[in-house]
């Protein structure tokens, strides 16, 4: 018979074995096809943390961008380039700074992979760290299924191909919980602290992870007879961690304070502006659609079995992970957003969810055991695990398409220079270094007219400048919808332009225009402007989505009669 130190040893080499296949797993399903559609911008925003890092080369490190605020990003991707720029220079692969900084204007690829890269790495850290935190909670088994559900989480696989923000702000979650679960149990002041500079280093990456920090503020009262005088003090720590771990990652909150508030402002009025209510429709939307899509039907099911499991048994970080849990979908679901901004809200779940699974695959394990039927009980939490995870895995191989076809955005860009005449003028519902068409060059007056607006100026500037300048490209003469005096339709009705170029942003029957006015999510008549275009431009092209349903676009390519 096996000694209980033997089979100790062995169940933990098993372990060791299931989790590096599961980090392997996460690392393919985050590192495949991670320059997805580059050198065409597809992303919306990817752009912001790419140019604003490289600008933090020329010495101002500002990041002029309080709305996310996407500093810890921005910051840590500058210094990649600089680390790459570094040794670049040493190797003689570039003769100077200026000329690495130049090259991004040739060739933008390199700057956006390295970015997803890092991105990847952060979301590859989240799976190890959601390992520990749920391994320190509830035990290596349940730590193993968590990381498990959240390597397999489309949403986190999706966000982890992308320069944002999101996936940096989900690794600083587990985090938090490991520290705060060290301090539950071994009561030292330090680990208190370090868990709310973790929640301000994640805030630093992107605002929602704050809600964490309100949930962690429940942590002192989760400790039974602690005197009040050191519930205080643990609050203090908290806030005070919290903060500096912020301001750590987003100095310019203090130094550009008035840029920051002003900032904050308008998030709060765009924000405030969309809700509907405490429980409402957008609820509705989230939990039965946006949830489902982001994590897959059975994985969701596991979440919320893990809640349900939370509410009964109601340990310390069960209670902690509930607060958060409804405090998030309460607040932060109640208005239109894009599944990634559910991403911490998808990491608690899948912490919890990988308890449930866990005691459920305990219980039926313990069940064979009892009749002495070992065998007959592992094939069957086997199977129940299949059961689980199959889906998921055949739906992520089916979704991963994203990253391999080419967008139609992209493909629009390539018929257009190769059809349309250069020097035509176009009506576009944004320009380049956005991402709602595809990105066209300007001509000069066009590049005169976005540098006044203030719209993607560096680059514009340095195309003014360049003698290679359009790098053997057509340009055109754009017009952003945006910007047009009279509105889009009256404006095509002048004949002032010879195309109109749109697209048509659908997430699962829901509109969406990244080129928004304040305080909008979607613009009110988006179906009806496609519908009169439709009726009154003849359509001369129109490129699909390569795959699915999710936040693509339908491209349309107008001639005005």
């Amino acid at each position: 018979m096996e000694s209980p130190r033997k089979a100790e040893r062995t169940r933990r080499l098993w372990l060791l074995f299931a989790l590096l296949g599961v980090m392997v797993l996460a690392g393919v399903l985050r590192l495949w096809g991670i320059g997805h559609n580059l050198p065409d911008l597809t992303i919306a925003d990817e752009f912001q943390v790419v140019e604003r890092a490289l600008r933090c080369g020329t010495g101002d490190l500002n990041p002029h961008l309080f709305t996310w605020p996407g500093s810890l990003p921005i910051y840590a991707t500058f210094i990649v380039y600089g680390l790459v720029a570094l040794g670049s220079l040493l190797t003689g692969s570039v003769s100077s700074l200026h000329s690495f900084a130049q090259s991004y204007f040739l060739n933008p690829t390199p700057f956006f992979v390295l970015a997803r890269l890092l991105a990847a790495g952060f979301g590859i850290w989240a799976v190890w760290a959601t390992y520990r935190a749920g391994k320190r909670s509830y035990g290596g088994s349940s730590g193993l299924l968590s990381a498990l559900i959240l390597a397999l989480v489309w949403i986190a696989i999706w966000s982890s191909h992308t320069a944002l923000p999101d996936t940096f702000a989900l690794a600083f979650l587990p985090l938090a919980l490991i520290f705060i679960e060290r301090w539950w149990q071994e009561g030292r002041w330090r680990w208190i602290l370090l868990a709310g500079m973790m929640v301000g280093l994640g805030t630093a990456a992107k605002y929602n992870l704050g809600f964490l920090g309100a949930a962690m503020l429940s942590a002192p009262l989760l400790v039974p007879r602690l005197p009040w005088r050191k519930r205080f003090l643990a609050w203090i720590l908290l806030v005070v961690g919290g903060l500096a771990g912020f301001i750590f990652a987003c100095p310019f909150c203090i130094l550009d304070f008035s840029q920051f508030t002003h900032d904050i402002g308008s998030t709060f009025i765009r924000v405030g502006s969309s809700r509907q209510g405490a429980f409402t429709l957008q609820h509705g939307y989230l939990l039965g659609m946006v949830l489902p899509f982001a994590m897959s039907w059975p994985l969701a099911v596991c979440g919320l079995l893990g809640l349900v499991r939370a509410l009964w048994k109601r340990s310390r970080m069960d209670i902690l992970l509930v607060i958060f849990i409804v405090f998030y979908i309460l607040v932060a679901g109640g208005r239109w957003a894009p599944p990634k901004h559910i991403l911490p809200l998808v990491g608690a779940l899948a912490i919890l969810g990988g308890r449930a699974l866990a005691d459920i695959c305990g219980w039926i394990y313990g069940q064979f055991k009892g009749r002495g039927q070992v065998g007959r009980g592992g094939l069957v939490v086997a199977l129940l695990l299949v059961a689980f995870f199959i889906y998921p895995l055949v739906l992520d191989s089916y979704r991963m398409e994203e990253f391999t076809l080419p967008d139609g955005r992209a493909l629009a860009r390539c018929w257009i220079e190769e059809n349309i005449p250069p020097g035509s003028s176009i009506l576009i519902d944004s320009a380049a270094p956005d991402v709602d068409c595809p990105q066209l060059l300007p001509d000069e007056e066009t590049m005169v007219e976005l540098i006044a607006g203030d719209k993607g100026a560096g680059r514009y500037s340095y195309f003014l400048e360049s003698e290679d300048y359009p790098f053997g490209r057509p340009t055109y003469r754009l017009y952003l919808r945006p910007w047009v005096s009279g509105g889009p339709i009256a404006f095509i009705t002048s004949r002032q332009v010879d195309y109109v170029v749109t697209c048509e942003f659908l997430d699962r029957g829901h509109y969406f225009d990244q080129v928004l006015l304040p305080g909008e999510d979607h613009y009110q008549g988006e179906g009806e402007y496609h519908r009169w275009l439709a009726e009154n431009c003849v359509l001369v092209n129109a490129f699909g989505p390569s795959f699915g349903e999710a936040s693509v676009a339908n491209v349309y390519i107008y001639k005005v009669k």
